[in-house]
């Protein structure tokens, strides 16, 4: 898990620590599970799907999707599946910044990799409490664009945007999400 604040990275480390009997997040996980089709899991299921994922989380970096390699050379063609959620798109409200770090980011996926992303859909900013923060006005065309640019094959790509009119007050309207897979074949483990 990658984050371009320390404090953020903080924040995970305590809840990767944390006991189970946490509440904190609890209501993340249960938003998640509710997602997923249980629409009032069981304390059991929540505290299972949390013990879950502490246990796939291997390390926490900090990480610049501005620099040509974002967690350094040992990285490169690293990872089989990326996930990155409302960063890339917030960097710039120049869509060229945009393309740029998701390059970079998608420089540490190997070939046969899956990357997932959501980005905030038209935002040129969008409001934080009282704080503006850039958005790189991206449309569907523009994902898809970049995605086929890092080598994902265009039968792999899926890009939608889910609606989401009240959030209009805050700058944007709508998530943008996409997922595709890279181009190769994918490397074994050993």
């Amino acid at each position: 898990m990658a984050d371009w604040l320390a404090d953020n990275l903080m924040e995970a480390r305590d809840w990767l620590s944390a006991d189970e009997s946490a509440p904190e997040w609890k209501r993340f996980t249960k938003y998640v599970l509710a997602c997923e089709g249980y629409s009032r899991p069981s304390q059991e299921r929540v505290i299972q799907r949390e013990a879950q994922t502490r246990k796939v989380v291997r390390g926490l970096y900090v990480s610049d999707a501005r620099l040509t390699q974002p967690l350094g050379p040992s990285r490169d063609a690293f990872y089989d599946l990326i996930i990155t959620g409302f960063c890339i798109d917030a960097i710039s409200s120049d869509p060229r910044v945009f393309r740029r770090c998701l390059r970079n980011v998608m420089s540490m996926l190997q070939p046969g990799g899956t990357f997932i992303i959501h980005a905030l859909h038209q935002c040129r900013a969008y409001k934080c409490g009282d704080r503006m923060f850039p958005g790189s006005n991206l449309t569907i065309d523009d994902m898809q664009a970049a995605m086929l640019e890092n080598g994902l094959t265009h039968s792999s790509i899926d890009a939608q945007v889910i609606s989401c009119r009240e959030n209009a007050v805050y700058g944007y309207s709508g998530i943008l999400t996409a997922s595709g897979r890279k181009a190769g074949r994918p490397r074994r483990n050993s």
